[in-house]
């Protein structure tokens, strides 16, 4: 699940929850101590954006690194991603994450 807002080329906020399926391919072997890193691609579905429903296929590429924390690992990536409304023009450009994942 996803989330994402920014003005249209009209200038009006939009808000947008989005399905997002990710490929990922770490970059060290398996049991790497210490700091890890990964790239991927995936594709993300806006399944709801303001005063509209569904939207179209978008996609995204990124590099992350990840590091335990606790019971499981926070990771950030950087990358370049699309989300596609379907009746207004695709949402491009960079995006940052910051998670943990359990």
């Amino acid at each position: 699940m996803g989330y994402a807002r920014g003005n249209d080329k009209d200038g009006t906020l939009r808000k947008h929850a989005l399905i997002v399926l990710d490929w990922i391919y770490r970059l060290n072997p398996p049991h790497t101590q210490g700091v890890k890193s990964y790239f991927g691609l995936g594709l993300n579905y806006d399944v709801y954006t303001t005063g509209k429903v569904g939207g179209s296929l978008g996609g995204q590429g990124f590099y992350g690194v990840e590091g335990e924390a606790g019971e499981g690992n926070l990771y950030a990536e950087v990358g370049y991603g699309a989300i596609r409304t379907g009746f207004s023009p695709a949402y491009v450009g960079l995006m940052a994450v910051l998670g943990y994942r359990i």
